[in-house]
C-alpha cells in the first residue's frame, strides 16, 4: 500500500516454514520475493541469453555487442534488433532498453578480467547500479495471512517498510546486521540463556529483540479486515 503494484515470485521451498513456524494444517503456504514491475521478466530473458552462466570461457579481443552476438550464435556483433529475435520479444520491448541501457550492444572491449558471461553482466551492472550520493534503499515485508475463525474470516496484513540512511548505512545493512547485535547484546547481558544453535522462532528470542529494534524505528503495521461473515 503507497508504493502501486509490486511483483513476486517464489523464493524456493516455502514447504519446512510450516514447521520451522508451528502452523500445521495450513491449506496454502507462499514464500516470495518483491520487486518492481519488469524485473521478472528481465532476469527470465537474460537467463535465457546464457548471461548467468559462471562457465569460463575465452573473451578475449571481443566487444559487448561481439559478445551477444556469440550468445545468440550470431557470427559477428549483435544488434537489439538480432537479440528481440532471438528471444522472441518486440524491439521496442523494456528488456532490451535495459539490456542497452547496461551497454551491452556497444562496441566497447570487454574487461580483460571478465572469465565468463556473469563476468561480462555484473561487470556492466556495477558502475551503472551503484549507488550515487544521497541515493538510499528501500526494503519492504510484508507478511498476509487468511485466518479462519468460527463466525469470520479475515484477512490479516503486516507490513514493514525500512529506508537506508543517504551518504550512510543501508537499510539491508541495518536490518540483517541490528537484529544479530541485538541478539549478541542479549546473550552477554544473560537476558538469554538458551544454549546450543538457535533459531528466532521463540519468543525468548523475538520478544526482546523486536521490542528493541520497534525502538530504532524498525516496525511492522499491521491491520485487518474481514473479508467473509
Amino acid at each position: 500500500e503507497g508504493f502501486g503494484t509490486l511483483e513476486g515470485y517464489p523464493n524456493r521451498d516455502c514447504l519446512p516454514y510450516i514447521d520451522t513456524y508451528g502452523i500445521h494444517g495450513v491449506e496454502g503456504m507462499f514464500r516470495g520475493t518483491l520487486r518492481y514491475p519488469g524485473w521478472c521478466e528481465t532476469m527470465r530473458n537474460i537467463a535465457e541469453l546464457g548471461l548467468l552462466d559462471e562457465a569460463e570461457t575465452d573473451l578475449s579481443g571481443l566487444t559487448y555487442a561481439g559478445f551477444m552476438g556469440r550468445l545468440i550464435g550470431k557470427a559477428g556483433p549483435a544488434t537489439p534488433a538480432d537479440v528481440a529475435g532471438f528471444l522472441g520479444i518486440p524491439a521496442d520491448s523494456p528488456v532490451i532498453e535495459k539490456l542497452e541501457w547496461l551497454g551491452l550492444f556497444s562496441d566497447e572491449p570487454i574487461p580483460s578480467e571478465a572469465r565468463s558471461p556473469l563476468d561480462v553482466l555484473a561487470g556492466a551492472m556495477l558502475p551503472r547500479m551503484r549507488y550515487a550520493p544521497g541515493e538510499r534503499d528501500m526494503l519492504v515485508m510484508q507478511h498476509e495471512f487468511i485466518a479462519q475463525y468460527p463466525d469470520r474470516r479475515e484477512w490479516i496484513t503486516a507490513t514493514l517498510v525500512d529506508y537506508g540512511s543517504p551518504n550512510g548505512d543501508s537499510s539491508m545493512s541495518r536490518l540483517v546486521g541490528l537484529p544479530a547485535a541485538i541478539g549478541a547484546k542479549l546473550i552477554l547481558t544473560g537476558a538469554i540463556t538458551l544454549t546450543g544453535v538457535q533459531i528466532p522462532v521463540v519468543p525468548e528470542i523475538y520478544v526482546p529483540v523486536l521490542q528493541e529494534l520497534e525502538t530504532m524505528g524498525v516496525r511492522f503495521s499491521e491491520k485487518s479486515e474481514v473479508i467473509s461473515g
